[in-house]
């Protein structure tokens, strides 16, 4: 899948248009973050295969969009409305849904 055409699926979900720049700069900071925590173990590939992470990396990006303003935390109240999150950011989704690949020597 495209950077574009992930951009057309995250607004499509999450019901407003974000700016092109926005979007691209989460999909490839999410695209980084899946391929350090897959490959922290042995060392990242020269030429990684991106595709298999589309799914996991258009939902991060849409919990990243979900928790702006309310970084690093699992839980937010204002105004009597609380607001709870199941993962406080990208990093945390992506390290729970992407097991470490290694090898045995």
């Amino acid at each position: 899948m495209t950077t574009a055409e992930m951009i057309t699926q995250i607004n499509l979900m999450m019901g407003e248009h974000y700016a092109d720049e926005l979007l691209s700069a989460y999909i490839a900071q999410a695209q980084k973050i899946c391929l350090e925590r897959e490959y922290c173990l042995v060392g990242v590939p020269s030429e990684p295969d991106y595709s298999i992470y589309d799914p996991i990396v258009i939902d991060a990006v849409i919990i990243g969009l979900s928790v702006q303003g309310a970084e690093g935390e699992n839980q937010h109240s204002e105004n009597g409305i609380l607001r709870g999150f199941n993962y406080s950011s990208m990093r945390d989704y992506i390290k729970a849904h992407i097991i470490p690949y290694s090898r045995i020597i």
